[in-house]
This record gives C-alpha cells, sequence and structure tokens, in this order.
C-alpha cells in the first residue's frame, strides 16, 4: 500500500499543490488477508479523488493503524484501519447515503 501512495505522490497534478501528510501508527507489522490488487484499486481511487476534488491548494492526509477490537473475553482481533482525509469540497449531501453503490456520481467531469 505504502507503495501505490508514493506513486500517486510522484505525479503532477496540473499544477495543483497538494500536501501529503502521513500518520502511520502500529504499521510495522500490519498484515491484512484480502485481495492485494483490489486493496491497492480502492486506496488509489480514494486519494485519486481527493486530488480531482481539491481546487488549486490543498492537503491530503493518509493514516494508517493497527488496533486492538474489544471483545467481552479480552482477547480481540487486531483490525487495520485506513483512512484518507482531504482539504477538497466535500462529498454532496445527496450521495452520502449511496456513496457505496455501482455508478454513484455528483460530479460534473465525464471522461472522454
Amino acid at each position: 500500500m505504502f507503495d501505490i501512495i508514493k506513486e500517486i505522490q510522484n505525479n503532477t497534478f496540473n499544477n495543483k499543490k497538494i500536501n501529503f501528510e502521513y500518520n502511520f501508527n502500529n504499521t510495522e507489522s500490519v498484515f491484512v488477508y484480502a485481495n492485494k490488487n483490489r486493496i491497492s484499486q480502492v486506496v488509489s481511487n480514494l486519494i485519486s479523488n481527493s486530488i480531482k476534488f481539491i481546487q488549486n491548494d490543498g492537503v491530503i492526509s493518509i493514516r494508517i493503524d493497527k488496533i486492538q477490537k474489544a471483545k467481552n473475553d479480552g482477547n480481540g482481533s487486531k483490525i487495520a484501519v485506513v483512512e484518507i482525509k482531504d482539504t477538497g469540497i466535500g462529498i454532496d449531501k445527496e450521495i452520502i447515503a449511496k456513496l457505496f453503490t455501482k455508478f454513484t456520481t455528483k460530479s460534473f467531469r465525464g471522461q472522454v
């Protein structure tokens, strides 16, 4: 995942001035059992969307953390948390409820 973040950061952003902030806590031994390509695609899409909706100058903050999931017996499993925040225009309130359904958009930009 770190490779994806670095690769995106090294790209140009159409004269936008974007600063990346990192907060990687407890990540020295984070192993996630998941499809690497799909997780990479999700992270890449989230960062790309952040870049797309930052007007000219902005910040993208990326936090990765490993936390203990609470359980009644005290032996909770550990989960990885990936959080991407930006200073862009935000998500329209109309689509928040449908955000993770297929083909949801309120974008005024189409693909050519």
